[in-house]
């Protein structure tokens, strides 16, 4: 049954196809006030009957099964954007990064789990706005266990209240990288009897750059929450890595670790504050490739470099390196071995 059309609506969709069934093999319905109204009545659907979490991630894919890039990409902007918006708002994760929102709505329908929210995302969500009433809300004491629609629970998340916690280096173990069916290597997890660590690099040439370490104790007065918060305020955009050419995690390395001693986060933690310091193609790579998956924060860094800081990239700085440190020496030399001319005449 249609839900009611509200007047603000009106003017941006078409009211003989509102409600009804979207046909996505029907060309008729490729116009941008058709897909305006589909989406815009399942959201006000969703609203109406409280779909969250798994659920509303469930039955966002089976409503919109079959669509493409191209079909979001005919909505207006501002339909996409609240729509993607309430997702996310609602425990859908979908992350905000410079991909287009066509993009991003395309790829949660393609995706073949729930994606569990991690305690940073949830505060990065919580920053751009405090309502945020998801099972993942750690400041909430609400639960919903997420149903299926045949009426039994989702398998696929844990019948319990979510609570923040941070894991202790022995805890963590060898990754294996999925995508290429072998063992990422083992960093080993700073101690409190190690001076420093040395996070490793992909080439011989380039120096080790040593992680300080505090002895500062985290107590239950400055949990992880709100240190992560905490960081998240120090950080603007040109301080965080984004793995563009002439932007080197060696320069933003000492930045993260100095924002990190001012918050009191220890090292062993850092794994969990890497997010903060990552934009655009680095943090849609984390994201990708590293987000739950359990990586110690050097195992992270060192593909990060190797994803980014390929040899074509050192080539690239060496040679304008060179070209603008041997210029100045080439004219100086062509003028002192050139004819001088005469003093003018008195």
């Amino acid at each position: 049954m249609a839900l009611p059309l509200p007047d603000k609506y009106k003017k941006n969709v078409n009211e003989d196809a509102w409600g009804q069934p979207f046909d996505v093999s029907d060309d008729d319905n490729h116009t941008e006030k058709v897909v305006n109204g589909y989406i815009i009545h399942m959201q006000l659907y969703y609203q109406d009957t409280d779909y969250r979490d798994y659920r509303l991630w469930e039955y966002y894919r089976e409503d919109f099964e079959g669509w493409t890039e191209e079909l979001f990409d005919l909505a207006d902007s501002r339909v996409r954007r609240s729509f993607r918006d309430y997702l996310r708002q609602y425990g859908v994760w979908i992350p905000k990064n410079n991909d287009p929102i066509p993009q991003t709505l395309y790829e949660v329908l393609q995706q073949q789990e729930y994606h569990e929210w991690t305690e940073l995302e949830t505060l990065q969500q919580l920053n751009v706005s405090k309502n945020f009433p998801s099972r993942w809300n750690p400041n909430s004491t609400e639960y919903h266990v997420p149903q299926l629609r045949n009426g039994s629970s989702a398998p696929v998340l844990p019948a319990t209240k979510v609570t923040l916690t941070t894991p202790q280096p022995s805890a963590i173990t060898t990754p294996r990288d999925s995508s290429q069916g072998r063992t990422l290597p083992q960093i080993p997890t700073p101690t409190t009897s190690t001076p420093l660590v040395t996070i490793p690099f992909t080439t011989a040439s380039t120096p080790p750059i040593a992680i300080p370490l505090t002895t500062e104790p985290v107590t239950t007065a400055n949990p992880l929450t709100k240190q992560l918060t905490d960081l998240v305020k120090l950080y603007d955009k040109d301080m965080r890595f984004s793995g563009e050419l002439y932007d080197m995690m060696s320069v933003k390395l000492p930045i993260f670790f100095d924002n990190c001693s001012m918050v009191g986060l220890q090292p062993d933690q850092y794994h969990k504050a890497l997010p903060i310091m990552l934009r655009e193609r680095a943090s849609k790579f984390y994201y990708t490739n590293f987000a739950g998956k359990g990586y110690t924060f050097d195992t992270m860094v060192h593909q990060l470099r190797v994803h980014f800081e390929t040899e074509e990239n050192r080539q690239l700085y060496m040679s304008e390196w060179r070209e603008t440190t041997l210029r100045p020496s080439y004219h100086q030399e062509s003028y002192q071995d050139s004819p001088r001319m005469p003093p003018a005449p008195l």
